[in-house]
């Protein structure tokens, strides 16, 4: 029986950055599932229609899905990179799935990284990402609060952002959470509220993103003063960065192998 696994994220421009934060997930599907075709695809047509500029061919979710059908494969699991179930994943990933779940004997789709809320830790989405966010902070000062930006979704609010709050504050994390996006919340200024309301002076900024680009390096620590760096030393804050994208992480790596497992499991 032929099988496959997709890789499915919103999409990197930049070759080194893909090298770093998907196509080392690749390599690490690969490794944990060598019984299937690892493929990978991007959901941004923006992004899409700019490598192919660049002659660099990557394809979208129902290319590759139209493909494995004619290439008659039996078992598809799409695992998207993403980091929350928002509108990429619902109108990009879930719609998708959904016109081809009839041409497939088995199509499974993995959940985002940050999907299911547990009491069992070791079954808590949430926990279990920050655990592995945590594993990327070499030392962090008693007098430090970690900053992490998030995205954000642009036409409706994503909640999980604050479930990811709570969950940090259940555990006694010195963790403070925002997002980019303006339409969404909790945005910059509720995340310098709740670091004066703490009395935090030293921030260790870090993105909550899978892939490095413009919105860590330009939107997070830019030399704008539109910046997250720079608002938050305008603030009175002491600022210190982490300019790497969750990608590079191979804990967070792992989440994905999980989820994939997850889906496996699954009844179709």
């Amino acid at each position: 029986m032929k099988k496959a696994i997709i890789l499915v994220s919103f999409g990197v421009v930049d070759e080194h950055i893909r090298l770093k934060c998907l196509d080392s997930i690749v390599l690490k599907i690969k490794q944990f599932f060598p019984d299937y075709t690892v493929c990978t695809a991007f959901t941004s047509m923006f992004i899409l229609k700019k490598l192919r500029k660049q002659n660099i061919h990557i394809d979208s979710l129902p290319e590759v899905l139209t493909k494995l059908q004619q290439e008659q494969y039996e078992e598809v699991v799409i695992q998207p990179t993403h980091l929350t179930p928002g509108e990429e994943y619902e109108n990009k990933i879930i719609a998708v799935s959904e016109v081809y779940k009839t041409v497939f004997p088995k199509l499974k789709v993995g959940s985002p990284v940050f999907s299911v809320e547990d009491e069992i830790p070791d079954k808590d989405d949430y926990r279990i990402g920050l655990k592995c966010i945590l594993q990327q902070i070499v030392s962090l000062a008693k007098t430090e609060e970690v900053v992490l930006m998030g995205h954000g979704s642009p036409h409706q609010h994503n909640p999980i952002y604050e479930i990811l709050q709570r969950k940090a504050d259940e555990l006694n994390l010195p963790i403070t959470i925002g997002v980019l996006e303006p339409t969404d919340y909790p945005g910059l200024e509720d995340v310098i509220a709740r670091l004066k309301n703490k009395n935090k002076k030293n921030i260790y900024l870090m993105p909550l993103l899978l892939a490095g680009g413009m919105h860590i390096m330009q939107d997070m620590a830019g030399e704008s003063p539109d910046s997250w760096l720079n608002k938050l030393k305008h603030a009175g804050f002491s600022v210190r960065i982490y300019t790497k994208g969750l990608g590079e992480n191979e804990a967070f790596q792992d989440i994905y192998i999980q989820h994939i497992q997850a889906a496996l499991e699954l009844k179709n």
